[in-house]
């Protein structure tokens, strides 16, 4: 008869415990299994040559008024062979980048500092974080995208532009392929840094 209160009342514990926990979770709190699959993606990427540096991203209403713009192209659309393999799990991408104003040249050392106009395809959705991944001489943009807290509440709009700064600090004066990639046609400009 004691046993079957004990076990009745660890039963008790556990089913309240999970639903008081799941109940206030803050989003973005601990998530072992995201974070593992995170570190997992980080390994493969190493692996393949690829470095990870910091960008901050904001919303943003004031253009860049560089001397010299660079000229964007358009490339494949998607994450690409050489990253699609090495997420675990695909981040969720921008549905289009629609519009770059970059500059063409930058000093070394200073921060670089771009403005694009994206679309998110979920307004449910808002753009999280920017991540830069970096080989050789090739710079590639890849976004983040996290639910809204409250699913009731869409996003802004649809066509939203940002600020995105990275230091240049870690890269060799040299001339370097930017590259922003999508689920629609990726951004791809040039810039030299000096």
């Amino acid at each position: 008869m004691n046993l079957k209160w004990i076990l009745l009342s660890i039963i008790v514990f556990i089913v309240s415990y999970t639903a008081i926990n799941i109940y206030f979770r803050r989003p973005g709190s601990l998530e072992p299994a995201h974070d593992l699959l995170e570190r997992m993606a980080d390994v493969r990427l190493k692996e393949a040559g690829w470095e990870k540096l910091h960008v901050d991203v904001r919303r943003s209403k004031n253009k860049v008024l560089a001397i010299s713009l660079a000229p964007i192209h358009r490339g494949a659309t998607g994450l690409g062979f050489d990253f699609d393999s090495n997420f675990v799990e695909k981040p969720r991408l921008l549905a289009s980048i629609n519009n770059v104003s970059a500059p063409a040249v930058v000093a070394s050392g200073t921060d670089y500092e771009l403005h694009f106009t994206a679309s998110i395809a979920d307004l449910h959705y808002k753009l999280n974080s920017l991540t830069l991944f970096r080989r050789g001489m090739e710079l590639v943009f890849v976004s983040n995208l996290d639910s809204l807290p409250d699913p009731n509440l869409p996003s802004q709009s649809n066509d939203t532009e940002y600020c995105a700064k990275f230091s240049t600090q870690p890269l060799l004066p040299a001339t370097y392929t930017l590259k922003f990639v999508a689920n629609g046609p990726a951004a791809i400009w040039s810039v030299t840094v000096k």
